[in-house]
């Protein structure tokens, strides 16, 4: 069971300890450059959509609205997060948020929104080999119980030919 910031999650994470990743390589800075390697491009920001190197990435909600690459629309829609309160699916809609830093190799950018009375929050980047990393805090102002959470990545069926779901 996770408990933290008012949330108590069942089921979906037991077996998982979500407060300490063994990921130790996340505070090495040896190698680490902002130079963008060739055959890279530099990233382009236009208002809520970041360009590189044949890919678009189109922001608005938690997560990408939409992916493009070569000119291929990869989702059939936004990509959802839902969360399950009170026996029922409930999707996180819109999110208000902005860039903190643009930069050839790098945007960052955060998102939040409110589900059923929880505060979702992303922090994410872009880099500039299209590398999407977003990182999520759930938080509420009561104790509740949080009995599922997904993320649903719709991808449209010309843009995933050989994937297929049993």
């Amino acid at each position: 069971m996770f408990e933290d910031r008012g949330i108590t999650m069942t089921s979906v994470c037991a077996h998982s300890n979500l407060l300490d990743p063994a990921e130790p390589w996340r505070n090495v800075r040896a190698g680490v450059t902002s130079e963008v390697m060739p055959p890279y491009t530099p990233l382009i920001r236009k208002a809520d959509q970041v360009l590189c190197w044949g890919r678009s990435y189109s922001l608005g909600g938690l997560f990408p609205n939409n992916v493009t690459s070569q000119e291929q629309r990869l989702l059939a829609r936004p990509i959802a997060l839902q969360v399950r309160l009170d026996d029922q699916w409930r999707q996180a809609e819109t999110a208000t948020g902005d860039f903190s830093h643009v930069a050839p190799d790098c945007c960052r950018y955060a998102r939040e929104t409110t589900v059923g009375g929880v505060r979702i929050a992303t922090e994410s980047s872009i880099e500039y080999d299209g590398l999407i990393r977003s990182d999520l805090t759930l938080s509420a102002e009561k104790p509740i119980t949080l009995q599922g959470l997904r993320l649903e990545f719709p991808f449209a069926p010309e843009a995933a030919l050989f994937h297929h779901l049993e």
